[in-house]
């Protein structure tokens, strides 16, 4: 007989409709590999896909070799909204009754909102392939050429490759004695925070505070 218990909950409302989907063989394994740690998750919306996007919450299963990334749960949704993700974000909760984690998102703000009011002890860093991209596009879309783009996607890769603030600090102050004035500005107002929070060093400390965090909930619990 054909089963659909991977599907966890379908809500429709006037604009939008959201189906949250996830094998439960899949959700267990996840809970006994993470039992008593604090998992990375990634997770990130797909386009192209038609009149709908699918955003996909991904971890690494690091029982097996090369720790492959593995899908944990699905988000079809039509609408970009922060309601839409707090929908996943609820149902994560629910199935894993995980409080803290250290989600790898891009910066679209929809995404970062509906974590940060659904999952508040969660920490929240950047992926580096999305702000590497974002240089890239604002370099190429400001008239600058494939050099441009290649100096300007390795300067801010070796400010998230930082593995101490005093190294963050000296290669800051490098590129941007090197930076043209307009990319200083985009920098500055666009770039500098989520480029801070997402270097090598501030991943460290977050995955750091998790860990307290979760043994702290865990001696509450007991």
């Amino acid at each position: 007989m054909f089963q659909v218990d991977y599907i966890h909950v379908l809500e429709q409302t006037r604009d939008n409709l959201c189906v949250v989907a996830g094998i439960p063989a899949m959700i267990a394994d996840f809970k006994e590999a993470h039992r008593g740690l604090t998992p990375t998750l990634y997770y990130d919306t797909t386009f192209n896909m038609g009149d709908f996007y699918v955003s996909a919450l991904l971890y690494r299963h690091t029982v097996f070799i090369g720790a492959p990334v593995m899908p944990l749960m699905l988000l079809v949704h039509e609408r970009r909204t922060t309601d839409s993700h707090e929908l996943l974000f609820r149902w994560l909760q629910k199935l894993t009754g995980i409080q803290a984690a250290v989600f790898v998102v891009d910066r679209e703000l929809a995404i970062t909102n509906a974590i940060k009011q659904t999952l508040p002890l969660a920490q929240v860093v950047y992926c580096w392939n999305h702000i590497i991209g974002d240089v890239r596009a604002w370099v190429k879309g400001n008239g600058g050429t494939s050099a441009d783009e290649h100096f300007y996607a390795s300067s801010v890769r070796d400010l998230l490759a930082a593995v101490t603030s005093t190294e963050y600090d000296t290669q800051l102050e490098n590129g941007r004695q090197k930076w043209s004035p307009p990319f200083i500005a985009y920098f500055d107002t666009h770039l500098a925070s989520a480029v801070v929070c997402s270097t090598e060093f501030a991943i460290q400390r977050v995955r750091l505070m998790s860990l307290l965090r979760t043994s702290m909930l865990r001696v509450k619990l007991l």
